[in-house]
């Protein structure tokens, strides 16, 4: 029992202790218990719901906007609106278990020993991996991946860097160093190697994340004219910067391009050979961010597009993330939908692949009009896909958004070089997101340029891949040159972009 001024949490196989009034997302992120906050914990994204077994406070107005009675009566509550005033006993609805696209290798030297190492590091907005390879081999020998904590202070970067403003950018450095640090520690004891085994590391990650890692003030990247720290090549020991313990590693810190197109994209696009491209070509990076890239032989053009993470579960109203049960490939015969879902799960809620099936399923069978308006058969909670999970007409409307915002990002740049469809030798598809993605099924709903499908290629966790290219060939110059040499576009004042993205929002009949 807490004393007079405390209460007491069971959450999470913990025991906590806070002050009374502390509200419950704040005593989460205090002591690292995970808890979805898409909208950085501001009461509207709804994806902190919790259940109180006891002790559930009085429901705040977002909570009953949010929960039925009957789900109010049996204890939900979102946890950035719950202030504790007594002992209490919580059920979180945070899911482990996200499958995370992790390992990567290069042309493989033959089976052969290691006598060193190589270690890439990939920080994503949602999810983070570590690989550590062999020098000679070039073969994955360990892999660690896991949520990227920070995620506690907001879905996207612009959450995280108005945290950060706030002054939460220790604590989400400290979240980030202790997390890779316990992997690093973790992938040696597995081999039994030390720290002088390993030859060199290198991270990859977007502009926010790095400063968010190496301590820069973040606020610059929020406010603008969105000027980052520092976007240069550099190299750290990475003991000093997971523990302030130097371990001798060399730690290179791969170059960025602007505050919202960072050094995983220069990672990406070494790696897609668009510094050097064969034939005209595309980039799109579909993670929490949506960052998209041209490339003709004559310079590269790149930006950031506004699509939110409605691709990775985020503002859709029953969206997860590739959790057991998320729903990531739908048919709709005989007048319902046939899902399948992760690890065959009971149906949970719809991850980013779910959600493009569905919705192409929809424009397929006139089930939605061509501006994107739900057919008035369908329950008024909107298509029921089992459970108690829906697509709705807002979750159409975000999708819209999103959709809009890549492709006529992509015809503006393509635009801006002269390049029409028939010109793209390749679309490149960056991300664990596009390794599961029906290609044809995206093109239907608008979101690549048509005509594209036979000429996509899927690169997987281009970041990391990227990163550990840089480890195998040591080639600075280039990834310093790609990251200098390209031009980023503001979409946001631009008069093509305006117009493409009024058009891009319809759905053509099919």
């Amino acid at each position: 029992m807490a004393d007079s001024g405390t209460v007491s949490i069971k959450a999470g196989g913990k025991i906590l202790t806070a002050d009374k009034g502390s509200v419950l997302m704040d005593v989460f992120r205090k002591n690292g218990i995970g808890i979805d906050a898409y909208c950085g914990g501001r009461g509207f994204c709804r994806k902190c719901a919790v259940r109180f077994i006891s002790g559930a406070p009085e429901p705040s107005s977002e909570d009953r906007r949010v929960f039925t009675l009957d789900q109010l009566e049996k204890g939900s509550r979102l946890a950035c609106r719950a202030r504790l005033f007594s002992d209490a006993e919580v059920e979180t609805g945070f899911r482990e278990g996200f499958e995370i696209l992790e390992s990567y290798e290069g042309e493989s030297g033959g089976d052969i020993s290691d006598s060193s190492y190589v270690l890439g590091i990939d920080i994503g907005t949602t999810t983070v991996v570590m690989q550590l390879a062999g020098a000679e081999s070039r073969k994955a020998r360990a892999v660690r991946s896991f949520l990227n904590p920070q995620r506690i202070y907001g879905s996207d970067v612009i959450s995280r860097i108005s945290a950060a403003a706030a002054g939460k950018g220790g604590e989400m450095r400290t979240l980030i160093t202790e997390k890779l640090a316990s992997g690093y520690s973790s992938i040696k004891e597995e081999l039994g190697i030390s720290d002088g085994m390993v030859r060199k590391a290198c991270v990859a990650a977007n502009t926010t994340m790095l400063h968010l890692l190496l301590g820069y003030p973040a606020q610059g990247l929020g406010t603008y004219p969105f000027r980052p720290h520092s976007l240069k090549y550099e190299e750290r020991d990475l003991g000093t910067v997971l523990d302030g313990t130097p371990n001798g590693v060399v730690l290179s810190v791969l170059p960025g391009m602007s505050a919202f197109v960072g050094a995983d994209i220069t990672a990406g696009l070494v790696l897609a050979g668009l510094d050097e491209p064969p034939a005209p070509s595309l980039f799109i990076d579909l993670g929490t961010n949506g960052e998209i890239a041209v490339s003709d032989g004559n310079g590269i053009l790149v930006s950031s597009t506004a699509a939110g993470p409605a691709f990775e579960g985020g503002n859709i109203s029953c969206g997860t993330g590739t959790v057991p049960g998320a729903i990531f490939k739908a048919v709709y015969q005989d007048g319902s939908f046939i899902t399948e879902t992760i690890r065959n799960a009971p149906v949970s809620g719809i991850c980013g692949t779910g959600i493009i099936d569905i919705m192409s399923e929809l424009v397929k069978n006139g089930l939605c009009d061509e501006t994107g308006r739900l057919d008035g058969r369908f329950h008024e909670k909107g298509v029921h896909l089992g459970g108690d999970v829906y697509f709705t007409q807002k979750d159409i409307r975000e999708i819209q958004l999103a959709k809009s915002a890549v492709c006529a990002g992509l015809l503006t740049l393509m635009k801006k070089k002269g390049l029409k469809a028939d010109d793209i030798g390749a679309l490149y598809i960056a991300g664990g997101f596009g390794t599961k993605i029906d290609i044809g099924n995206a093109a239907d709903i608008g979101l690549i340029p048509k005509g594209l499908e036979d000429r996509t290629v899927v690169m997987g966790n281009s970041s990391l891949g990227g990163a550990m290219e840089f480890l195998f060939t040591g080639d600075r110059d280039r990834f310093i040159r790609t990251a200098a040499g390209a031009e980023e576009i503001t979409l946001s004042t631009d008069d093509d972009f305006s117009e493409y993205y009024m058009d891009c929002m319809f759905f053509e009949r099919l």
